[in-house]
C-alpha cells in the first residue's frame, strides 16, 4: 500500500504527544476500531453504513415518508431498529452507502461510520468540519487525516482524559456507546494497551 494510506510511527507519536497521551493507549484504539487500517483493498475509506441512522437522518429532514413511498428494494438500507445482519463490510459496504446516497447524500453520509476509527458521519463538526461533505473528503485524503479527525473529535468531547487516565470502561462508554460491554470494548483496549505498552 502506497504510503498515504498507512500510518507511520512517527503519525502515531505526533498525535499521542498533541493528545498528551501514551502512545500505546492511542494505538490500541486504532486497532480495536479497524485493525490498525482506514482503507479498504480500493483504497476507499473503510465504513460501516448504518440503516437506522438514516432512518433518524431523513426523519429530521422530513424525507423518510416519502423515501419509504418512493423507493422499492431498500430494507438493507433503511430500517427503524439496529441490526447487525445487512453489514457487507469492505468495499462491498460502499454499494448500501452509495445506494442511500441517490435517495439523500447528506443524509447518508452522516448515517456512516468512516475511516480507522470509525467516526460516525453526524459528528462532523465535532471534527471541526464545516460540512458533513468535508468530513467525507478528509476520509479519503489519508490515514494521517483520518487520525487527526479523531484526535479533534475525543479533544472537542472532553474524551482525552480517560484515555490518560487509563479509565477504559469510561472511554468505551462515552466513544463506543452502550453496548461497549457485550463487544468487550474496554476489556480488548485494556489488552492492547497493555499489548503495544510491551
Amino acid at each position: 500500500m502506497n504510503d498515504k494510506f498507512t500510518l507511520s510511527q512517527n503519525d502515531y507519536e505526533e498525535a499521542a504527544n498533541f493528545l498528551d497521551i501514551e502512545l500505546p493507549a492511542l494505538q490500541a484504539v486504532a486497532k480495536i476500531e479497524s485493525f490498525g487500517s482506514g482503507f479498504t483493498d480500493s483504497h476507499k475509506p473503510t465504513i460501516l453504513f448504518e440503516g437506522q441512522v438514516f432512518w433518524k437522518e431523513l426523519s429530521k429532514r422530513n424525507l423518510l415518508n416519502k423515501t419509504l413511498s418512493t423507493y422499492k428494494n431498500i430494507d438493507d438500507i433503511l430500517y427503524k431498529a439496529q441490526t447487525r445482519k445487512y453489514y457487507k463490510n469492505g468495499d462491498a459496504e460502499w454499494e448500501r452507502l452509495n445506494r442511500a446516497k441517490k435517495i439523500n447524500e447528506e443524509a447518508a453520509i452522516c448515517s456512516t461510520s468512516y475511516g480507522m476509527f470509525q467516526i460516525m458521519g453526524f459528528n462532523y463538526d465535532i471534527c471541526l468540519c464545516t460540512s458533513v461533505l468535508e468530513y467525507e473528503v478528509l476520509n479519503f485524503a489519508s490515514a494521517k487525516e483520518q487520525l487527526l479527525l479523531f484526535c479533534k473529535y475525543i479533544h472537542t468531547e472532553g474524551l482525552t482524559k480517560y484515555l490518560k487516565d487509563k479509565n477504559w470502561k469510561t472511554f468505551a462508554l462515552r466513544y463506543n456507546g452502550p453496548g461497549y460491554a457485550k463487544n468487550k470494548y474496554d476489556v480488548l483496549l485494556e489488552q492492547y494497551y497493555r499489548e503495544f505498552k510491551k
